[in-house]
């Protein structure tokens, strides 16, 4: 099985579908999702809706998978 670690970076959207799709096509079980809140950001909106678009297709393709949150690392 699979952990496969992304983020909240603008772009992430299209990294993690890309990557989704070849785990799929290639029938890897992907245990979980680790959604990476590093590195810390002032404004959180890019971060938060990339999240929430990721968690809501994961429902939809990867119904099993687990989605934890990678918290920030303070200094």
């Amino acid at each position: 099985p699979l952990i496969f670690v992304t983020s909240g970076k603008l772009g992430s959207i299209n990294h993690t579908l890309l990557s989704l799709e070849a785990i799929q096509k290639r029938g890897i079980i992907l245990d979980t999702v680790l959604y990476n809140l590093y590195p810390t950001v002032k404004d959180k909106t890019i971060q938060q809706d990339t999240m929430n678009f990721i968690q809501s297709w994961l429902k939809d393709y990867f119904p099993e998978t687990k989605f934890i949150l990678v918290p920030e690392i303070k200094d």
